[in-house]
């Protein structure tokens, strides 16, 4: 029974629970942001459907703990003036369940 013990605090140890504070993190962008300067970024987060942050990628994944990492290939982003909180791109992607 002594034996067992660090087998089942190992294991317990194993199942902790993930606290995510983001549902997506997009990588490897290319994201035209509309503040005064129009700068680029590499990387955003979103969370509840709304854009929390943009940067580039070793901050924010420093920061952040998403559900979902997605790799963007270089393709590009570009946030939408009438309706900031829907991500549009050229590409087919969509990400209706975070938006």
């Amino acid at each position: 029974m002594k034996k067992l013990w660090p087998v089942m605090l190992l294991l317990l140890a194993a199942c902790k629970q993930k606290n995510y504070n983001a549902d997506l993190l997009i990588k490897n962008a290319i994201v035209y942001t509309v503040d005064s300067a129009f700068s680029k970024a590499n990387a955003f987060v979103v969370n509840k459907g709304k854009i929390i942050a943009v940067g580039d990628i070793d901050s924010l994944e420093d920061k952040y703990l998403a559900r979902e990492v997605v790799d963007a290939q270089g393709k590009p982003f570009t946030p939408v003036l009438l309706m900031p909180t829907r991500i549009f791109t050229n590409t087919d992607w969509v990400y209706s369940k975070y938006l």
